[in-house]
């Protein structure tokens, strides 16, 4: 079925996309993929400058084109993850692989990214899921503003 204002999940995502098209980058399928991708790349440059002795010889001066991984993420680089996921029916793990596709093109096909070592489930989830509401939130008053019924004034302790 084809996405419009009939067939959407909700009246957000429906008739009122046009207004909430940005929360779009922090809460759709896309947003969730580039900030796990975040997670996953800040955590491994974590292990680098513990220093992770098996990590010893990454060089530092790598971080930003590993951050532009995040960065720079597009709509075909999510589009590659979920192409991925239709091989390994599990959405961590062709994050997993596409992280290891881009770390062999960078030239750090030496670095063994096997995963999940001191993590759970949980952790990966939930911190993206946090990332994405805390960049919305920058969002939300904007939000409430926009052609609204709503005021943000009406609710006792709410910032106008």
């Amino acid at each position: 079925m084809e996405l419009n204002s009939l067939t959407a999940v909700s009246p957000v995502d429906g008739r009122y996309r046009q207004k909430v098209e940005e929360l779009s980058n922090y809460f759709s399928e896309f947003g969730l993929i580039k900030y796990r991708l975040q997670v996953e790349v800040e955590y491994f440059i974590s292990l680098v400058e513990i220093p992770l002795e098996q990590l010893m010889g990454f060089p530092r001066e790598s971080f930003s084109a590993l951050r532009s991984l995040y960065e720079e993420f597009t709509l075909a680089d999510a589009e590659q993850v979920k192409e991925f996921e239709r091989v390994t029916n599990h959405d961590i793990k062709a994050l997993e692989y596409f992280l290891k596709e881009r770390f062999d093109n960078m030239g750090f096909s030496k670095i063994n990214l096997k995963r999940h070592n001191g993590e759970w489930q949980f952790d990966r989830d939930k911190t993206p899921s946090s990332r994405s509401e805390t960049a919305a939130a920058a969002f939300s008053d904007r939000a409430f503003k926009i052609n609204s019924p709503f005021s943000l004034d009406a609710l006792p302790g709410c910032p106008a």
